[in-house]
């Protein structure tokens, strides 16, 4: 399916090729910008041949034009002002949608948790426009605040977008990408300071919590709870924080005199099979607020204590 899908594909000549040289590139900064940028400018265009954009005038210069009109001397009336700016707006949709537009319907046809994982903002594509723009003029470019740092990381954004519009067109799914994000150290992705939340939601690579805002501030201001933390599960996926089992744990980590190699969870905290489940993230929300723990361990309440019981 791949190779049929590589050889019908009519963007691997004029487009793939060239973002897999893109990708290999040591150049200056500049070049690879531009390079990317514009490979985003002719895929974004070809994409809109099989998702027609609509095109529609430009709302600042329709405004300038409404304004400059209504203070040309002698006055013209309310009728002849609505009449030249509707021409104009047929004159302006007539030149076909703009690279903008086309890249707004680009990201509409995107899957929405892949944008999310990506996660360029229409801040950062305004921002390389503007600076690709300038390149391109031969005018000196506004460097953001960030600095170069900041560019660079939008365009392994767009690199990485690039690839992954890479693996659609090829018939590759959206699991397989995520998938080999979730498990690369190529710098393409490091460099691209992908959403990891979104994206270890998306794979399941993370357990997931929700907490009332009381029990996040405190769970926030204990700084000795970010590795090694223990929490018991209630029934309907409640997590209370176990002092006790967090206490045991972190004793055992640094216990001289513990037996060498593996040990099982259940024999670390003495609890039932089954009792225990060790994660190696975890992301405690509540509301807008997040905080990442690593390498914890989670109680099932309904088992725990089950041979005292019995």
């Amino acid at each position: 399916m791949v190779l049929n899908s590589y050889y019908r594909d009519r963007a691997r000549g004029d487009l793939w090729l060239r973002l897999a040289g893109m990708q290999r590139y040591e150049g200056f900064w500049d070049f690879k910008l531009l390079g990317y940028v514009s490979l985003l400018d002719r895929y974004v265009a070809q994409r809109a041949q099989t998702h027609p954009v609509g095109s529609s005038p430009p709302p600042q210069k329709i405004k300038k034009l409404a304004i400059a009109l209504c203070k040309l001397k002698p006055k013209l009336d309310n009728a002849a002002v609505i009449a030249i700016v509707d021409i104009a707006k047929r004159i302006f949709v007539s030149h076909g949608p703009s690279f903008p537009e086309q890249y707004a319907n680009a990201m509409e046809h995107t899957d929405r948790e892949v944008r999310a994982v990506i996660n360029l903002t229409d801040e950062d594509f305004e921002l390389i426009k503007d600076v690709r723009d300038r390149i391109a003029h031969g005018e000196p470019p506004e460097v953001p605040e960030s600095g170069f740092t900041g560019i660079t990381i939008i365009i392994n954004k767009i690199a990485l977008l690039l690839t992954y519009w890479t693996f659609h067109d090829l018939g590759l799914s959206k699991a397989e990408f995520l998938g080999a994000m979730n498990a690369t150290h190529n710098r393409l992705y490091l460099g691209a300071l992908v959403d990891r939340k979104s994206l270890a939601r998306v794979t399941g690579a993370a357990t997931f919590f929700n907490v009332r805002a009381e029990k996040f501030e405190l769970l926030d201001s204990r700084k000795d709870l970010r590795f090694h933390a223990c929490f018991i599960e209630g029934p309907a996926g409640e997590i209370e924080l176990s002092a006790e089992y967090t206490a045991c744990w972190q004793n055992w980590q640094t216990d001289p005199d513990r037996a060498g190699g593996l040990s099982p969870w259940e024999t670390i905290f003495e609890v039932d099979s089954g009792a225990v489940k060790h994660h190696g993230t975890v992301y405690v929300e509540s509301g807008d607020n997040t905080l990442q723990l690593s390498s914890v361990c989670i109680f099932d309440k309904s088992k725990l204590h089950r041979s005292a019981e019995t």
